[in-house]
């Protein structure tokens, strides 16, 4: 498993997802059942990069199914903030809340940080999608003090942290934690770097500034293959073109965008990548 989360962060989580269904294969064929669902859980991480999501529904719930007749452990702590996250973009915001009151706790009793700081982005995530402001700030500086000296886990949840920011008005703390964000190893790391920063870019005004940071990490997002976040990214450049008056080149990236989240059922961002191509409809008509 461990080459495998490697070879995720290296080369992508198509290639990981190889590494760990291998691992999985070998345990049920050899009978350590225990780790094999481990690595099953691992692969929930890949497959949302990847925008497999109904994949990651599927093996997400062979993991819970399995964990409850065995006592329950941090196998389902491991699958929970994906599966949440992915029911939330797909427009259950109050269902993934529901889930999160269970599962937030159970992570920070686990106090480890694979299972505790994806669930605390996931709660950012969903308490900034409930529109929960001081919910989402409390979750931030509950996720400052988990992450501190852990350059890995700084990078992975720089995204969310970020977006809660700069949702909250918060754009100069968005910066700061952008400019002391360690340097990038991998190009995993890479691209969640490059995304924060068109993040914070975005809110500091210059429209220019955003369109290029966010055009950067679209690059860096496709190289690594990180679906969701490739699309994001593009609707950030449509958001800045439409700020520069550049409205057909907007509403082809929003439409870019736009096609990704059909694919995925992420009808939260639909909502915005179709309000946003009613923006560029209107200032050209």
């Amino acid at each position: 498993m461990n080459l495998g989360d490697w070879v995720w962060a290296t080369e992508g989580p198509h290639a990981g997802l190889e590494v760990h269904r291998a691992g999985v294969a070998y345990g049920d064929r050899t009978g350590t059942v225990n780790t094999s669902m481990w690595a099953r859980g691992e692969t929930t991480w890949m497959l949302y990069d990847a925008g497999e999501w109904d994949e990651l529904l599927e093996v997400a719930n062979q993991v819970l199914e399995w964990d409850s007749g065995h006592g329950e452990s941090q196998h389902s702590l491991l699958v929970l903030p994906q599966m949440i996250r992915v029911r939330a973009v797909r427009g259950d915001v109050a269902g993934a809340a529901a889930e999160l009151e269970r599962a937030l706790p159970a992570a920070r009793r686990a106090a480890d940080p694979q299972v505790l700081v994806p669930a605390l982005a996931t709660g950012i995530f969903v308490a900034g999608a409930r529109g929960n402001l001081p919910g989402v700030l409390a979750l931030v500086d509950e996720m400052d003090g988990v992450v501190a000296h852990r350059p890995f886990w700084q990078r992975f949840a720089s995204i969310d942290v970020a977006r809660a920011l700069v949702a909250a008005g918060e754009g100069e703390r968005a910066s700061d934690l952008v400019a002391g964000l360690p340097a990038p190893v991998t190009p995993q790391d890479a691209y969640l770097v490059a995304v924060a920063r068109a993040t914070a870019s975005e809110a500091g005004g210059d429209p220019e500034e955003a369109l290029a940071t966010h055009r950067e990490a679209m690059e860096l997002c496709e190289r690594f293959g990180h679906v969701p976040e490739r699309a994001n990214s593009s609707l950030g450049a449509g958001r800045a073109l439409l700020v520069l008056g550049r409205q057909a080149e907007a509403s082809s990236s929003i439409r870019e965008a736009r096609e990704t989240y059909v694919h995925l059922g992420a009808t939260l961002w639909l909502a915005e990548a179709d309000g946003l191509l009613e923006r560029a409809t209107a200032q050209t008509s």
